[in-house]
């Protein structure tokens, strides 16, 4: 279960946006902001997860590279945008990297053609 009832991002495996992660995604424009970097992320992506890496080892590079890479590369105006939609939201600005995170590992398992839900497979902590 989330510990965080304002998560953008749902605490299972595989890792999803919840609603309210969806909501700020729209109001931030999050796919355009993406989309600008994605390429640039996906090479961080790739260069640490080479072909035969799992789905589960692919989500949670793609978090960290999120996390690490994200606020470097925004612009200021980028970056205001998503501290004033988080401090409207009532969260921190770092609940919004895994949000990002999740589009790069979406982008990234879609470019190996893994499915999503393999991820599940590769998860330690998962029951299955």
């Amino acid at each position: 279960n989330n510990t965080n009832p304002r998560s953008l991002v749902a605490a299972h495996s595989p890792l999803s946006i919840t609603e309210l992660g969806k909501e700020l995604a729209d109001q931030i424009k999050a796919d355009a902001i993406f989309a600008k970097y994605e390429a640039e992320l996906l090479s961080s992506l790739d260069a640490k997860c080479p072909a035969d890496t799992n789905a589960y080892d692919i989500q949670m590079t793609a978090i960290d590279i999120a996390r690490l890479k994200m606020p470097a590369l925004l612009t200021a105006e980028e970056l205001n945008l998503l501290k004033e939609a988080a401090f409207n939201k009532g969260i921190l600005l770092d609940d919004i990297w895994p949000m990002f995170g999740i589009y790069l590992r979406d982008k990234a398992l879609t470019k190996r053609h893994i499915p999503v839900m393999d991820v599940d497979k590769h998860d330690p902590y998962s029951a299955s």
